[in-house]
């Protein structure tokens, strides 16, 4: 009587582990084919950095405690600095790679979204002989509200 209470009671395991793998499985794989959802990111530090053709790498430029609200959607986000007008900008939706989605604008700029830090890479003047971008700024210390 009580081997097959256990042997029901592995069983029963199982069926219900297999469950929740399958579950899970569909999570993870829902999650790391997403992107960005609608919503304003607000970043309060950036650092800045600049390619160095010598040692082929970047080098610090210099950080800063700053004040941008950026507000996503699928097809574009908004950017909005101190004292400036807010600006629109078209995007198109890259790849997702180690849990980091990638924006690439028609001129050849790219974000990064750091969903692991929290933390946006925005890389700007591109350069076709050295196949690098010149610089790229990285967005800390940021909060997100979604729209849902």
């Amino acid at each position: 009587m009580k081997l097959t209470m256990f042997t029901n009671m592995n069983k029963n395991f199982f069926k219900m582990s297999k469950k929740i793998l399958f579950v899970l499985a569909f999570l993870i794989s829902t999650l790391s084919f997403s992107q960005v959802e609608d919503g304003t990111l607000s970043i309060r530090y950036a650092t800045m950095y600049e390619f160095n053709q010598n040692s082929n790498e970047y080098d610090f430029v210099e950080e800063n405690w700053t004040n941008i609200e950026f507000y996503f959607s699928t097809d574009y986000y908004v950017i909005s600095l101190e004292d400036e007008d807010p600006v629109q900008v078209f995007w198109n939706f890259d790849v997702v790679e180690d849990n980091q989605a990638t924006y690439v604008l028609e001129d050849n700029r790219v974000f990064i979204f750091d969903f692991d830090t929290q933390e946006l890479y925005f890389f700007w003047d591109w350069n076709e002989s050295l196949e690098h971008h010149k610089y790229y700024i990285l967005w800390g210390k940021t909060t997100f509200e979604s729209d849902n």
